[in-house]
């Protein structure tokens, strides 16, 4: 009866071994989380054998159970109070015949959420061939990061830092419409995906010119305001000669003896001068008593 019993036992083992249901396995739709979110969780036994009851535990305690008898997996939603219902959970399984082991330990890490995104360029102003430097940073938000860049709504690459808060991006000025406008995005697995303000470069070209009229425009009024002077000044030296240009140089002496047509003047005062005037015509003025000879000559400036 020995031998007997010892192989039932041993018959009776092999069969619950090979019905014993395989390790359950514990998924997240995301291993990042806020407070106050509510976050899914399912634990998944690929066992064929059905109906499979499911429990989800956290910190050895039962947080949820569940029973399936078409699906291999069961969905268990958590919300995250506070810290303590971060983790560690845990799942397991069984059927009529056997539980599973415990499910690998999971827990959630948090995050806070990404609420403004910044696009920092290296430099205003390009040229067309030149490569530029765009930096998109979030002030607040914990890593890791996904920053996408785009050009006019399309996105032109992509990148995701796990430590810094922070991604440089390399772009190629081929022509005018890679100038912009551009924006980043930011993810950090929180659902929240906000945008910075746009931005395009400038050419150089366009900033040069901006230069030239910046200095050209100054140096145009203080010509315009030079040039009047100088007429105005010019106009008021002309005015001024126009009123002293009759000087007079005259000198008195008696002549006596002159004789004209039989006729003898004698005693009389004979005046000699000599007029400059501006523009004049040569005459002699006679007079009753005596004749006064005026000698005019023009004086050309």
């Amino acid at each position: 009866m020995a031998p007997l019993r010892l192989l039932c036992v041993l018959l009776f083992c092999a069969v619950s071994l090979s019905e014993q249901l395989p390790k359950t396995e514990l998924q997240a739709e995301s291993a990042y989380t806020m407070i106050g979110h509510t976050e899914t969780i399912h634990c998944v036994c690929r066992n064929e054998s059905l109906p499979i009851t499911y429990m989800l535990f956290i910190n050895q305690t039962t947080v949820g159970k569940r029973t399936v008898s078409e699906e291999r997996e069961a969905a268990f939603n958590v919300t995250i109070y506070n810290d303590t219902r971060l983790g560690p959970y845990k799942c397991k399984a069984n059927n009529s015949l056997k539980c599973s082991p415990y499910s690998m330990g999971f827990s959630f890490i948090l995050q806070d959420r990404l609420l403004q995104v910044d696009l920092l360029p290296g430099s205003l102003y390009t040229m067309i061939g030149h490569s530029e430097t765009i930096l998109c940073t979030c002030r607040n938000g914990s890593p890791p990061i996904s920053y996408t860049l785009t050009l006019n709504e399309v996105t032109i690459d992509q990148r995701t830092v796990s430590e810094e808060t922070e991604a440089a991006f390399n772009v190629t000025i081929f022509d005018e419409t890679r100038l912009g406008p551009y924006k980043c995005k930011a993810n950090n697995s929180l659902k929240y995906r906000p945008y910075s303000d746009e931005f395009s470069f400038i050419l150089q070209e366009q900033r040069n010119q901006h230069g030239y009229l910046a200095w050209l425009i100054p140096i145009l009024i203080l010509t315009g305001i030079l040039v009047i002077i100088v007429i105005i000044i010019f106009t008021r030296c002309k005015k001024d000669r126009a009123d002293g240009l009759e000087d007079q140089y005259c000198g008195a002496e008696p002549m006596r003896g002159i004789a004209e047509e039989n006729k003898s003047v004698e005693d009389q005062d004979v005046t000699y001068c000599d007029v400059v005037i501006e523009n004049g015509t040569a005459s002699i003025i006679k007079k009753e008593e005596s004749v006064e000879y005026m000698q005019v000559s023009k004086k050309s400036f």
